[in-house]
């Protein structure tokens, strides 16, 4: 009896969840066994494919083990796909300077997507006439040229250097447009009004801040009990429709379905505080994402816009005082959320890294004046820098205080330090 032929196939790890699943080989089979996983994969075959023919694979979840026996694989599930293409590693090639297939390739999906500004896969696709594997792994290219942004929310858009000003404005209406929906949705789910400073922020319209809640809060989520997809098209068209908007048209209605489809879920009252507080940091960061997206500044009292002060844990000086202090202050804070965003952190990975870092010690004016003056005027000039060599993994939080030798009791919600006696 002739022995099976044998191919082997080099996988990356995937993401977890795969199933077990079975395929048919002409009369045989080939089993997927799940394994570990991490990273969406791709392979290649390694031995002679000549018994498959124009088997080009694709692969949605699982790392496994491929063994077959030969003939055609026919199979109409989504985790293996004939006429799918391994998505090709495009990001290792950095030298652009000789002409080769990639680099070529590469080219021309930077200009497309800067003519057409719109750094797209489906774009690519229809252009270059390639596979979505290849098209995907071009997108990972121009991302790692900082062409375009890293995806946020499902989207990504061409970093400032490559948007005309007509794509950035409408990138920027998009965006407010819906995070002014989320804001009121969550807002609805938490039964609060909002902060008038934070819809000041997401007023997107020409009403006043009052009238703008009552438009997206009342009407749109209490009164008609819209979606979050519902209630922010219904935004863009009552923008484009009274306040001379940017048009709503087939593609803004289709990128406000990817954003939303990001936070699609049914109403879901909100009173855990735990949750409440969290959802606030998460908050913030988004909105400092924005303001870094928009190119525009974030004020240091930013914090104060999402965070009510009743979450924010206080301490109090020893000798009295009425002044509400920051033992990190806001503006350090911001600019470490800033940077983290550059570097490509997750708005919540870093709403979890600040929120031990915000808090408030009652102190005097004297203290105050002690911590913020510069050296030329009896201070420490540490208004909104930490000590030098401070670190922000492992640092104390309260070493400004220390720095200035203010005894004080720590909010009871935070570890005491070893600080200045009393």
């Amino acid at each position: 009896m002739k022995a099976p032929k044998r191919f082997a196939f080099s996988v990356n790890p995937s993401r977890t969840g795969a199933t077990y699943s079975e395929y048919k080989i002409g009369t045989a089979s080939v089993t997927l066994a799940s394994l570990t996983s991490g990273r969406l994969p791709s392979f290649r075959v390694l031995g002679n494919s000549a018994a498959m023919p124009g088997l080009r694979v694709g692969i949605a979840r699982p790392q496994f083990k491929l063994i077959c026996n030969g003939g055609k694989v026919t199979s109409s599930s989504n985790m293996l796909r004939a006429g799918r293409a391994p998505r090709p590693d495009f990001k290792r090639i950095q030298d652009t300077s000789t002409s080769t297939p990639e680099r070529d390739l590469i080219s021309q999906a930077n200009t497309i997507v800067i003519d057409e500004q719109c750094p797209s896969v489906a774009l690519l696709q229809r252009r270059l006439r390639i596979e979505y594997g290849t098209a995907e792994g071009l997108m990972e290219a121009l991302e790692a040229r900082e062409v375009v942004t890293p995806r946020y929310d499902g989207l990504q858009r061409l970093t400032s250097r490559y948007e005309t000003p007509e794509t950035s404005q409408r990138a920027t209406h998009l965006r407010r447009v819906f995070e002014a929906a989320r804001f009121f949705w969550e807002m609805w789910e938490e039964g609060s009004a909002g902060d008038t400073r934070a819809i000041a922020f997401h007023n997107t319209t020409s009403l006043s801040n009052m009238a703008f809640r009552d438009l997206v809060l009342r009407d749109f989520n209490k009164q008609r009990r819209l979606s979050l997809y519902e209630a922010a098209t219904a935004l863009a068209r009552w923008l484009e429709r009274n306040d001379r908007g940017t048009v709503f048209d087939a593609a803004m209605n289709a990128d406000l379905a990817i954003l939303c489809r990001v936070s699609a879920r049914s109403i879901q009252p909100v009173s855990d505080v735990e949750t409440i507080v969290q959802r606030s940091f998460v908050r913030l960061v988004r909105y400092l994402q924005q303001t870094r997206l928009d190119g525009k500044g974030a004020h240091s009292r930013c914090f104060e816009y999402f965070i009510a002060a009743a979450y924010v844990p206080t301490g109090y000086g020893k000798n009295g005082g009425t002044h509400p202090e920051h033992v990190v202050p806001c503006a350090f804070l911001r600019d470490r959320c800033i940077a983290r965003l550059g570097e490509g952190a997750s708005v919540e990975d870093i709403a979890n890294e600040i929120r031990p870092f915000l808090a408030i010690v009652m102190i005097t004016d004297t203290e105050r004046s002690k911590l913020d003056n510069s050296p030329a005027f009896g201070g420490l000039g540490l208004k909104d820098i930490m000590p030098a060599n401070w670190d922000f993994e492992a640092g104390d939080r309260f070493a400004r205080l220390h720095a200035a030798r203010i005894a004080f009791e720590p909010p009871a919600s935070l570890q005491p330090t070893s600080g200045y006696p009393a």
